[in-house]
């Protein structure tokens, strides 16, 4: 763990303070993609919008304890 601090750091240059944030907002151009990909390949008929995936209480943002 000699090394802990200088590789924390190299991973917040690259990911930013949360390297698995956990919100729709965060998440929104992967989701879409995935929507995208999948419509295309003809996996679903409709593409919905990333809010339709969850559960409304769901989207609301949580507090963060880490």
């Amino acid at each position: 763990l000699v090394w802990v601090k200088d590789l924390l750091d190299e991973q917040r240059a690259i990911f930013g303070p949360d390297p698995w944030p956990y919100n729709l907002e965060d998440n929104r151009k992967a989701l879409e993609a995935v929507i995208r990909y999948e419509f295309e390949q003809g996996m679903i008929k409709k593409k919905p919008n990333a809010e339709e995936l969850f559960f409304p209480p769901s989207l609301q943002r949580i507090q963060q304890y880490v």
